[in-house]
């Protein structure tokens, strides 16, 4: 389920409503709950695809490998941990984002292809 994305998003302070699912970063995979979570466009305004991690003024911070990524987002299983109702292991975190990544955004095979040739990645 996708959030839509508010007209004036400087009125929004959480993304979420009542009841409704966060949306992720369709890079890392982390919740965006808040504006302050999201991703820049290169125009200055909020991106609700991607978090502030990720993705910044149209840039993605990273250039990696989805593989690279997942090895990237195990090193925060303890801040992970907190969010859930039984802790997982490290490798069990791994394997559970090896079979969630490929549905992101920035990782199915069709977006990852144009993105590669895009090459859409900050280069500080």
């Amino acid at each position: 389920m996708r959030i839509e994305q508010p007209k004036d998003y400087r009125e929004v302070e959480d993304l979420t409503q009542e009841g409704q699912l966060p949306q992720f970063c369709q890079s890392c995979g982390m919740p965006l709950i808040k504006n302050e979570d999201c991703g820049t466009n290169a125009d200055g305004s909020i991106n609700f695809d991607y978090c502030q991690y990720c993705y910044k003024e149209g840039k993605f911070l990273q250039n990696c490998t989805m593989e690279e990524m997942i090895e990237h987002c195990a090193q925060f299983i303890d801040e992970v941990n907190k969010q859930m109702p039984k802790p997982m292991t490290k490798e069990e975190y791994k394997q559970m984002m090896q079979g969630f990544f490929p549905m992101l955004k920035r990782w199915s095979s069709e977006s990852h292809q144009s993105l590669l040739k895009d090459d859409r990645v900050a280069t500080e």
